[in-house]
């Protein structure tokens, strides 16, 4: 399992569609996701340590339509999965409101 963060006001805007592409792809090039036990750095470096509500999604890698590559971008000794294009809705297989946010 993987997981990716997002606002409860992104999560509500975009939970019916098919793909999910968020607003910084153009400028990130991927989707930053987070393994177990790196949660609480996926949300810092997506700039939502003060947030006070937060959707996890609990993606199935096994059925992710694009492409996952694990990497270290911040040099932290820890590979990311990120997801080069969308994350398909079906692949999505829970989530989770968390309140308050752990990083916070």
């Amino acid at each position: 399992m993987i997981y990716y963060v997002m606002k409860p006001e992104e999560w509500l805007s975009v939970r019916e569609e098919d793909e999910y592409w968020p607003e910084n792809f153009d400028e990130l090039g991927y989707i930053p996701c987070a393994e177990p036990g790196q949660l609480e750095l996926l949300i810092k470096d997506l700039g939502f340590e003060n947030s006070r509500s937060l959707y996890v999604l609990k993606i199935d890698p096994q059925q992710i339509e694009s492409v996952i590559i694990y990497e270290d971008v911040f040099e932290r000794g820890m590979m990311f999965p990120h997801v080069y294009g969308y994350i398909n809705s079906d692949a999505v297989t829970d989530t989770e409101l968390i309140e308050p946010c752990p990083a916070s």
